[in-house]
């Protein structure tokens, strides 16, 4: 069984030692497997993982879900700390990305570029489809948005000032434990749409996804698309939602009201079994 430990995420947990921030870095571990997930704004989730006795020196993998300053900032504090030989990344994740509204671009982008994998020696191994990682852990990418209720936020843009388009976030990456009859689904921030992420790692392995946990993007979303997607997470087979970072409450608060789901809120020193 994999667990997967919050390193940082916006809200904290019981242990108040630890530092909470806007962002969102999780270690899944698996037997001698250990695999971090994103690494937050900056270097907090190193301090945290030190007070969680977490040991990030011998990691067997590091997987950037996207190119959003809030998920890959921490990633040049990781590589001062120590030598990482391989970074998995979507496909466009050193494209320029902003938030552009009424003529203003604000740069969101990660804050290193491909000189530093270079200078540091790290080779980047781009996710597509799908990535072993082990017999029962994989990660996924080349999502497509399934809902069109679902299509991110015209904000959201990518390319340079001046020269940009619609980011479609189809290279975020996923990572996707394998059990026998079913599969676990850890999400960074679901930009391409909650439901149409699990539907498609669905389709891919033939199983249901019965459990997720990370970022669903909710927080700012009406309503009637919180009811529908609670109706269609439950239709897909999802049981168990462990949500937070981009989330939002009202999703955890109406989908255990209305729905056989169970939403359940995380936060910074959490660990859940995936």
């Amino acid at each position: 069984m994999a667990t997967c430990t919050l390193l940082v995420e916006n809200t904290q947990s019981y242990n108040a030692s630890l530092k909470s921030t806007f962002g969102f870095s999780a270690l899944v571990e698996e037997g001698k497997l250990s695999v971090l997930f994103d690494c937050g704004p900056d270097g907090t989730f190193l301090e945290n993982a030190r007070k969680l006795n977490k040991e990030l020196a011998s990691l067997s993998a590091v997987v950037l879900s996207h190119g959003h300053f809030d998920h890959a900032n921490g990633f040049p504090a990781l590589l001062d700390a120590q030598q990482i030989p391989c970074v998995y990344l979507g496909k466009e994740f050193f494209t320029e990305r902003y938030s552009l509204e009424d003529g203003i671009y604000s740069y969101l982008g990660s804050s290193f570029d491909e000189k530093l994998l270079h200078q540091k020696q790290v080779k980047a191994t781009e996710v597509d489809q799908r990535v072993s990682l082990s017999p029962s852990l994989s990660l996924v990418s080349d999502f497509m948005t399934r809902y069109p209720f679902e299509t991110p936020p015209s904000r959201f843009v990518k390319g340079t000032v001046g020269a940009v388009q619609a980011d479609d976030f189809s290279d975020e990456v996923a990572l996707v434990v394998e059990h026998k009859d079913e599969v676990s689904l850890l999400v960074g921030c679901s930009h391409p749409g909650i439901l149409s992420m699990v539907r498609t790692v669905g389709e891919r392995f033939g199983k249901p996804v019965t459990k997720v946990c990370g970022g669903a993007h909710l927080s700012k979303v009406e309503q009637m698309r919180l009811e529908v997607s609670i109706i269609e997470l439950e239709r897909l087979g999802v049981k168990d939602l462990y949500l937070c970072h981009c989330s939002g409450s009202k999703i955890t608060e109406l989908g255990n009201t209305t729905s056989q789901c169970r939403f359940h809120s995380i936060g910074t020193g959490d660990t859940v079994l995936l």
